[in-house]
């Protein structure tokens, strides 16, 4: 498995730390609230959201445990820390952490998103004596190449991530695990990377991934942090009105798992005749200012 390291800017982390009272309060309140609008709007367009859950926020926030019931939940570290800069031994301690505050709560999941998208071998083998079902920590660009604003994304896209693939997005067996890659731009990259946050030119950039997965017959992975979902709310209900009326499959991850471990191995075919693919995601790393303490877990966002 590659390892995707991420590198951080100094302007990028000044300007990441000056919006973050404008998205976090104090308390939970403000991203609870985005939390909970994302829900709603997806259960209204009949779409199970998969939300990957740093496991602290369950213990320093136990009110969120209700407003995770509906969605597809899946494990976001204990920490926010990136895996590939822990010891196997510290993996190992941070995961079973969050298997284990997961399962106190009645949420025994089989997914996993690393933070900052970081993993090495060492994660997919701890995932896999795990009996996790699925890793959807690889980034992928599913963004149409040409132009400036593609080779924006692609240049905030390696500072970020380093060197990203831009093949078709499909999930894969790799030993026991199945393989769930997350597609490029991100609303990281689109919101603060490029100071877009206005819903015409999201829809635009959306509507571009949309068709290039529609014309590979592959996966979409659409990935919005909750505190983010105001800017980005009416772009991803125009992106699943057109992909419900081209045909897609839209299915959490845990259900596209499922489905593709039941597949022959090279099977690329979806389920029912669906021409391709689109699943909703969200990480909730922190909610309130306090997480981005020093020494606070929430730090490392």
């Amino acid at each position: 498995m590659r390892v995707w390291r991420t590198t951080k800017s100094a302007p990028g982390t000044v300007k990441r730390a000056a919006l973050l009272p404008l998205r976090y309060g104090l308390s939970p309140t403000k991203v609870r609230l985005q939390l909970q609008q994302m829900i709603a709007s997806m259960y209204r367009l009949e779409v199970t959201p998969t939300i990957n859950v740093t496991a602290s926020n369950l213990e320093r926030y136990p009110e969120i445990v209700d407003d995770l019931r509906p969605v597809d939940l899946g494990i976001h570290g204990y920490h926010h820390v990136p895996y590939s800069t822990l010891s196997s031994e510290g993996q190992a301690r941070d995961l079973d952490r969050a298997i284990a505050s997961f399962e106190r709560r009645g949420f025994p999941t089989k997914g996993f998103r690393a933070p900052y998208l970081r993993t090495n071998e060492d994660t997919r083998k701890l995932l896999e004596s795990r009996g996790f079902a699925y890793n959807s920590s690889i980034p992928r660009m599913c963004f149409r190449a040409g132009g400036t604003l593609s080779s924006r994304f692609a240049a905030l896209a390696r500072k970020r991530y380093g060197d990203v693939d831009s093949a078709p997005l499909f999930p894969a067996r790799v030993g026991n695990l199945i393989e769930i890659p997350v597609s490029l731009p991100d609303d990281e990259l689109i919101v603060d990377g490029m100071g877009i946050r206005q819903a015409s030119p999201m829809r635009r950039i959306f509507g571009s991934m949309l068709e290039s997965t529609a014309e590979a017959n592959s996966l979409l992975v659409l990935q919005i942090h909750p505190e983010r979902y105001g800017y980005c709310a009416e772009a991803v209900n125009s992106l699943v009105d057109s992909a419900v009326d081209s045909g897609a499959w839209i299915a959490p991850l845990t259900e596209i798992a499922h489905w593709t471990n039941r597949q022959a191995n090279g099977s690329m075919r979806w389920p029912s005749g669906h021409p391709f693919a689109l699943a909703v995601t969200g990480d909730l790393d922190a909610l309130s200012l306090h997480d981005f303490a020093p020494g606070s877990a929430g730090e490392a966002r």
